[in-house]
C-alpha cells in the first residue's frame, strides 16, 4: 500500500489503536467476554472505515488501522474520532452483561512521518503512548503538525473541535519555536473557549 501511495504522490494514515479497559473486562467477565469485545470492536472498526482501508487486530488489545488516500492530517483525525465514539458504545456479553471500553489513538501520516510502515507503526505507537499520560479516550498524531505556515485559527479550530468531543490533540515537543509558540497561545486560547462545554 505504502508503494503505491509512493508512486501515484499519495497521502495515507496509520492509526495505532488500543483499548481502554479490556484488562478490567476480562478479569471480571473472563476471557470469553473479552474475546466477544475484541470481535465486536473489530467490526465497529471495520464498519467505520471505507471499503479499500485496511483494519487488522497487531496482538492483545491493540489494533492498527491504514487510511488510504486520504486529504489532509485533520481527515486521519476525523475518522479517528468517528472510531473512538463506536468503540464507545456499551457491548452485550453473552451473559447479559453489557462492557464498554474506550480507546486511545496514535496517528502517523505517510510520507510526512515515515517512508515505510514499520517506521509509521512506531511513529503511531509513540504518539498513542504519548497521549495516553493524560488518559481517557483521546487521540494523538505525530507530530501535530510541522510547517511554520499554519495559522493559529486553523490550531484554534482543530483544538476547539477535538475538546467539544472529548478527544485531545497532544503538542509534540520537537516542533520548531514558531510552531511551538502559535500552538501555546492557541491552545490557551481554544481551552478558554471550550471552558464552557460540559465534558
Amino acid at each position: 500500500m505504502i508503494d503505491d501511495a509512493r508512486s501515484r504522490d499519495q497521502v495515507l494514515a496509520l492509526l495505532f489503536v488500543d483499548l481502554d479497559g479490556f484488562k478490567i473486562v476480562n478479569d471480571t467477565w473472563g476471557h470469553e467476554s473479552g474475546d466477544v469485545v475484541l470481535k465486536e470492536t473489530a467490526a465497529r472498526m471495520t464498519r467505520t472505515v471505507r471499503n479499500n482501508d485496511i483494519c487488522f487486530r497487531m496482538g492483545g488489545d491493540e489494533f492498527v488501522i491504514i487510511l488510504s488516500t486520504i486529504n489532509d492530517r485533520m481527515h486521519s483525525c476525523l475518522v479517528s474520532r468517528r472510531l473512538i465514539s463506536a468503540i464507545s458504545e456499551p457491548i452485550v456479553l453473552p451473559s447479559g452483561n453489557q462492557a464498554k471500553v474506550g480507546a486511545s489513538i496514535g496517528i502517523a501520516t505517510f510520507p510526512a512521518d515515515g517512508s515505510e510502515i514499520e517506521e509509521l507503526l512506531h511513529r503511531a505507537d509513540e504518539a498513542m503512548v504519548h497521549g495516553e499520560e493524560a488518559r481517557q479516550e483521546q487521540l494523538s498524531t505525530s507530530p501535530l503538525m510541522r510547517a511554520p505556515m499554519i495559522t493559529e485559527q486553523a490550531i484554534v479550530d482543530q483544538l476547539t473541535a477535538c475538546v467539544a468531543e472529548r478527544v485531545t490533540l497532544v503538542v509534540r515537543e520537537n516542533l520548531s519555536g514558531i510552531v511551538q509558540q502559535e500552538v501555546s497561545a492557541a491552545l490557551a486560547k481554544a481551552l478558554a473557549e471550550a471552558s464552557s462545554i460540559a465534558l
